[in-house]
């Protein structure tokens, strides 16, 4: 599942434009009369970023729990 999110993130990075325009495609009945400012594509690529970057931090996280003795991890504020 997070391969999906990571996927999903990627294609928002690398083509933001072609994302927005996919999504705006279902979110208005008639495309022409919509006009989308620039900066949208701009949020669109740093949701991307974000999304990625959760997405792989969640991954490393439930590595982490696997690899740690009885599935559950520690932080370093419970071992101090």
């Amino acid at each position: 599942m997070m391969g999906l999110w990571v996927l999903f993130g990627l294609v928002g990075v690398l083509f933001p434009r072609k994302m927005v325009d996919f999504w705006m495609g279902y979110a208005v009945e008639d495309g022409e009369d919509v006009e989308i400012k620039p900066w949208v594509y701009t949020v669109a690529r740093i949701e991307g970023v974000v999304i990625v970057l959760w997405a792989l931090r969640r991954r490393r996280r439930r590595r982490r729990q696997a690899a740690t003795p009885g599935g559950t991890a520690t932080s370093s504020v419970d071992a101090a």
